[in-house]
């Protein structure tokens, strides 16, 4: 079974949230979107990519740096956690993730 994160990254808040609508396939290479990409606003720039689970490790290991070389700039971080795939996962399953992701951000769950 294979995870992905989706994670946009945005220098100001007027950045327009991209929503991926399905997966397809079985690496991060081959994660397709089936609707346009809204273009974010003026003077926003925009990382986006799919992350295996090291590498969003990865990315946790760089979050001092970043923040370090963005002082003054608004930088946000978005973040999409799809679990499943040719079938729901199961309820238990589901729980379970839930209440690890509710101990990082109240926000953060599967639905």
């Amino acid at each position: 079974m294979s995870h992905f994160a989706r994670i946009s990254v945005a220098t100001q808040s007027q950045s327009t949230p991209v929503e991926p609508s399905r997966v397809v396939g079985e690496s991060p290479s081959s994660y397709q979107i089936n609707q346009p990409v809204p273009k974010p606003a003026n003077n926003v720039l925009v990382a986006e990519t799919n992350l295996l689970p090291n590498q969003i490790q990865d990315l946790a290991d760089a979050i001092a740096d970043i923040k370090n070389a963005t002082v003054g700039i608004e930088l946000k971080f978005r973040l999409r956690i799809e679990l499943g795939g040719e079938s729901r996962p199961p309820q238990e399953a589901i729980n379970q993730i839930n209440q690890l992701l509710q101990d990082i951000s109240e926000d953060l769950e599967l639905k």
